[in-house]
């Protein structure tokens, strides 16, 4: 009873434990890109990311009274959280065709030290790191909560989509730029909130993060596109159809009951 009522004292403990780690990393991260560039940087950034996961794990394991991570990386529901996800899938193919098909890109000098580097280790660190951060510890809370409700869904997955806009926010150069990211950022941070809330499974949410950046970053390696009607349309207003179904889908993955409260 009194393990009960401590970890229900801590249901929003790690939304401030998420915020300390985010702050730390952002911080040691534009301290790093001042020293280093390239392959060298995404591959020592990357380390970094599993180095704060591991710590955040081992954080995670003693404040929450786990005996191990088996308790909160499984396979269970994995599945159920993938189809909870399925929105997700679309910006795929809507990426490979507005860049790559209509937009016939000329790529900038990539080498594959630089698409291992960056698409591969870094954007799969990052998933690791960032889930385990806005997902794990901010929507813990939620699954200490006696009465799991949709209301208590949707208010952890917003918390859990506004800190994770403000941080890729925080690392904008412009006003405008930060404006646009942490509003871009706050949809897929719901959407991965959602999938997690819904399944209990954060490998799901992981391997959507990871393909999803793998996507979103591969235009980054593109030096200009051939320009045309139908890519200046898809481009500015087909991104926020996808989007906008996207976050849609979500709430209404969020609003449904999960299986494991009706069993």
């Amino acid at each position: 009873m009194g393990d009960s009522k401590a970890l229900s004292g801590r249901k929003y403990s790690g939304i401030v434990i998420c915020i300390a780690f985010a702050i730390m990393f952002i911080l040691a991260d534009s301290i790093m890109g001042i020293y280093f560039g390239g392959v060298i940087y995404h591959v020592i950034k990357s380390a970094l990311m599993i180095l704060f996961f591991v710590v955040e794990l081992f954080v995670y394991l003693r404040f929450y009274g786990k005996e191990s991570a088996g308790e909160i990386i499984y396979t269970k529901d994995f599945l159920k959280g993938i189809k909870a996800g399925f929105a997700i899938f679309l910006y795929i193919p809507f990426v490979i065709v507005t860049y790559f098909v209509v937009g016939k890109p000329a790529f900038a000098n990539t080498t594959i030290p630089i698409v291992l580097s960056y698409l591969v280790l870094e954007q799969l660190a990052a998933s690791i790191f960032e889930e385990f951060s806005f997902r794990v510890f901010v929507c813990e809370g939620y699954f200490l909560e006696d009465d799991k409700t949709s209301v208590k869904r949707i208010e952890y997955a917003l918390v859990s989509a506004v800190t994770f806009g403000l941080a890729h926010a925080a690392t904008a150069t412009t006003l405008n730029s930060a404006a646009i990211r942490f509003c871009m950022e706050t949809v897929w941070g719901f959407a991965f909130a959602a999938v997690y809330l819904y399944s209990h499974n954060i490998l799901a949410a992981m391997l959507l993060h990871f393909l999803t950046d793998v996507v979103i970053n591969s235009t980054n390696l593109i030096k200009e596109w051939t320009p045309s009607n139908l890519m200046t349309i898809l481009d500015n207003y087909g991104y926020f159809v996808v989007m906008g179904i996207i976050l849609a889908m979500s709430v209404i993955v969020i609003l449904r009951q999960p299986e494991r409260l009706t069993q």
